[in-house]
């Protein structure tokens, strides 16, 4: 494959090295995307057995046959064996090279001076088929073909240089990146890699025990995989040992912090997650790390430390870090963050300021464009009720129309019913949710909270009917609430059925302030509970509003 003659920069050559397996849906785009970039492709197959070989060859690359074994390093060294250009490119099958010219690769070559090794380039990594959510990384993804230089790692490996720490410029300035589509794949194939990286990754550490990075991509793959409860002490571990191997340099640092502390939060460790900042070097801290710092202080009622870091996820431009970093981090995610601690404090105004801000970053978020319009409607409070639902169609008919009276938003989460249920719910006015049954009452409960926009939450049953003293009692009690109090006990009469009999009166905490980190726990008969370590909550008893259960 031979690029067109470049005036300048024609004395400057170029091989492009893929390590490739079954990727006949995906290598056709990479090679086009080289097409008078390089003036080579190296194709090293690791065992097809599909067209990607033929594929490769029949682009003008030149295709080496190479046994798997277990070492995506020793791959990628086979490909930069058979380089003849001055530079190399490494990329991967399933990426496409992006330049602003055509001649912009070969610029950057011969733009850097001798004692630089290479530059790092952008990769932008999109989560989903519109591009909407996406993750950026820098990677050493060009470097002189020089004697010595060579991969290292059986997975996530790395580029070593003879001559120790090498000097790397950005290519941001030549506008380069990668565009990966790794992550925008079936469920299936995703399954199938993280399997095998976890494999590897396990050997790996049993030939280097040691190894912090080690550590690090393995908790990384199953926070990716989100088993948060297998991440955490694994990234925890990660930490222990880079501090004990003398906290070495990497680019993969930044990263092993924040991911940690992401872990301890959706596990609902919220202590945890300060003691991760807390040792975190100051070098080292990143937005994402902030953003989710922030987050943990909201949920322990820390409001003046979660709006300082917040704030500094998105203000502080220096924590944009680009190592594997969520874009959404330190711009528009801890705004929205912070517009809910204003919103859980009273203080719309300065809610209604963050909101705007987030969507200068993001205007097209729907998720955004619908808290701006709950916050530009709201008289001064507003209630959302929490429900979880299977095969309710007749309660909900008869029951549902009083909660959507006395609330202003109404959240079911529809657990796999059979009959009606969720069209009854979305046609009397309630946003429906699914929810695949994980025999887990708690989980089911808490994602019906996920979605919960009010400034005050209240759950209920589909057979429970929401008694208000008189109409609009539930919004002007809320209203009437002090700050200092975070929820209200609720008298529930539980109906026996047949006349006559008797009833049980429960005292349940079933009204509660939204934002507080609060969760359900237990599998079944689930309960309320603030997170650990958050200051003891202010619930008191009322009289304007109670439920009778049917059920």
């Amino acid at each position: 494959m031979r690029a067109p003659k470049v005036s300048a920069k024609a004395d400057v050559t170029l091989s492009a090295c893929l390590i490739a397996r079954d990727e006949e849906t995906n290598i056709e785009r990479a090679l086009q995307s080289l097409n008078g970039a390089v003036d080579e492709v190296v194709v090293v197959d690791t065992g097809s057995t599909d067209r990607t070989a033929a594929l490769a060859a029949s682009a003008g690359a030149k295709v080496v046959q190479f046994a798997w074994c277990d070492d995506f390093a020793a791959a990628r060294n086979e490909s930069i064996r058979h380089a003849s250009g001055q530079w190399i490119l490494y990329i991967d099958a399933d990426e496409e090279l992006v330049q602003p010219s055509p001649a912009a690769l070969r610029e950057l070559c011969a733009s850097l001076k001798p004692r630089e090794a290479g530059a790092l380039l952008t990769i932008r990594n999109p989560l989903d088929e519109d591009g909407s959510s996406e993750v950026i990384g820098e990677q050493w993804r060009l470097f002189r073909n020089t004697s010595g230089v060579h991969f290292k790692g059986r997975v996530h490996e790395q580029l070593q240089w003879p001559a120790g720490e090498p000097r790397l410029r950005p290519a941001t300035a030549h506008g380069l990146w990668l565009q990966h589509r790794g992550y925008v794949t079936s469920q299936e194939l995703l399954q199938r890699k993280g399997e095998r990286n976890r494999r590897l990754l396990e050997m790996s550490l049993a030939e280097e025990p040691r190894q912090p990075a080690h550590y690090f991509h393995l908790g990384r793959q199953y926070a990716w995989e989100r088993q948060f409860d297998k991440a955490l002490p694994v990234l925890q571990q990660a930490i222990e040992v880079w501090q004990d191997a003398g906290r070495p340099a990497g680019g993969y640092v930044p990263s092993m912090f924040s991911t940690a502390a992401l872990a301890a939060l959706r596990e609902s460790q919220l202590p945890a997650v300060l003691e991760i900042r807390g040792r975190t070097p100051d070098e080292f801290v990143s937005a994402e790390l902030m953003f989710v710092t922030g987050v943990a202080h909201a949920g322990l009622g820390h409001t003046a430390e979660a709006i300082a870091s917040l704030n500094r996820a998105w203000q502080d431009k220096t924590l944009a870090r680009a190592s594997g970093g969520d874009p959404s981090t330190w711009t528009w995610r801890p705004l929205l963050a912070l517009a809910e601690v204003h919103e859980a404090l009273g203080q719309t105004p300065e809610a209604q300021a963050a909101l705007a801000k987030a969507l200068e970053f993001a205007p097209d978020r729907p998720d955004l464009q619908a808290k701006q319009a709950a916050l530009s409607t709201r008289d001064s409070v507003a209630v959302s009720a929490c429900m979880i639902v299977r095969d309710e169609e007749e309660n909900l008919r008869r029951w549902l129309p009083l909660v959507v009276a006395a609330v202003d938003d109404v959240i079911v989460v529809d657990t796999g019913s059979q009959d009606a249920t969720a069209q009854v719910a979305r046609d009397l006015g309630a946003r429906v949710f699914e929810f695949a049954w994980c025999d887990d009452f708690a989980a089911a409960r808490n994602e019906s909270l996920r979605h919960a926009t009010g400034q005050w939450i209240m759950w209920i049953d589909a057979d429970d009917e929401l008694v208000e003293q008189t109409p609009g009692a539930l919004r002007r009690l809320c209203r009437a609430l002090p700050a200092k109090v975070q929820g209200c006990w609720v008298n529930v009469d539980s109906k026996v059925a047949g006349e006559g009999q008797p009833s049980t009166i429960l005292r349940q905490w079933r009204l509660f302030r939204n934002h507080l980190g609060l969760r359900f726990r237990g599998r079944v008969h689930e309960q309320l509970s603030a997170p650990e370590g958050s200051a003891e909550l202010h619930i008191v008893d009322q009289a304007d509003v109670q439920v009778r259960h049917w059920g």
